[in-house]
């Protein structure tokens, strides 16, 4: 190839990977506009579209909550961010897998997807971040938060980071579980 060809390429790539960027921070934008917030006396939580934690702030009354009562705020709250979520359609994630080849000879690949895709919700992810663990189901959404008394002593803005690291860590495992099943890669 000539030096302006492959000048040529190179230019092409670099517009193409800057379309994708500028698609994709479009998209995260959209998830988080349609989001919903819930509240209650302990908390405000934010998530996405798709039930993704995007912001939680605690009170200063979870300084003298108990670890039920904790529990219980982060189940209503996350229930009340999701009913106040704007639909969207389907799953970006299932949805570029459904998108798999259909050529004769590449079913695998949609065989796969779809076995995923039916196996999300037996799924069971947890995160854990100095004291907090969260319990994610396969589709990312939240099954249980628990938090011990300690970290819940630690005060409103270090325990918004700890539920925030240990929901991170959770959607984490839930990606690469994801990514391996639709990889055919085992466990």
């Amino acid at each position: 190839m000539t030096p302006h060809v492959l000048d040529s390429l190179r230019r092409g790539l670099a517009e193409g990977a800057r379309r994708a960027e500028q698609e994709a921070a479009g998209a995260l934008a959209r998830l988080e506009a349609a989001g919903g917030t819930g509240e209650g006396p302990l908390l405000r939580l934010r998530v996405d579209a798709l039930g993704r934690l995007l912001e939680v702030t605690f009170t200063h009354a979870v300084l003298t909550a108990t670890p039920t009562a904790f529990t219980a705020a982060v189940q209503a709250a996350y229930r009340d961010a999701c009913r106040a979520v704007q639909p969207l359609p389907g799953r970006p994630e299932l949805a570029a897998a459904g998108a798999a080849s259909t050529t004769p000879g590449s079913h695998a690949p949609a065989a796969r997807a779809a076995s995923a895709a039916a196996a999300l919700p037996a799924w069971v992810l947890a995160g854990r971040d100095e004291g907090v663990e969260v319990e994610l189901d396969g589709r990312g959404r939240l099954l249980l938060a628990r938090a011990g008394t300690e970290a819940l002593r630690a005060g409103p803005e270090l325990l918004a980071a700890r539920l925030t690291g240990a929901w991170r860590r959770a959607e984490g495992e839930r990606t690469d579980r994801l990514r391996r099943a639709l990889s055919g890669e085992r466990a």
